[in-house]
Parts: structure tokens; sequence; C-alpha cells
């Protein structure tokens, strides 16, 4: 398990939006709203789940299951890149 924090810039409704877009369009799932919910995505070599956490222009992210392969700053990274953060 892993989490982190990033700040956005626009308003949540905007980040959950791009984030549900992002989620759905690689076939995951993503339920939530402007102040939490959770996610679930399929990848090559196994899944990535967690909940995430809105406040301000920050959102918070939890991840309970992530491949043993892929290292907690590579998500960071990647959320970080895609999300405008």
């Amino acid at each position: 398990m892993c989490s982190f924090e990033l700040d956005f810039p626009g308003t949540a409704e905007d980040l959950v939006t791009r984030a549900r877009d992002l989620v759905t369009q690689a076939g995951g799932r993503f339920d939530g709203d402007t102040a939490r919910g959770n996610y679930r995505l399929k990848i090559p070599v196994g899944q990535i789940e967690g909940q995430y956490r809105i406040s301000g222009n920050q959102v918070a992210f939890e991840v309970t299951k992530k491949p043993m392969l892929v290292p907690c700053s590579a998500i960071e990274s990647y959320l970080r890149g895609k999300l405008g953060a």
C-alpha cells in the first residue's frame, strides 16, 4: 500500500471528470464525486485499486492494491502527468 497527495489546477469537478475519463477509457472502474471515491484499473502486470479524497485543490490517493513490480513512485508520476498536477 502507498499514498501520496497532488495539487491540481482547476476545479474538483474538472479533476473528477479527467480521472473518470482516464480510468474508464482504460477499461477500469471509477466511482466517486468531488469529495471522495474509489478506482480500479487493470494494467498488463496486474491491477491497481484504491481510494481518493479531495480537499480544496489537493487530491490524496491511497493505493490499496498494486502489482509488486510497479513502484508507488511510478503510479504517482503517471497520475501527476495525466491529471495535470
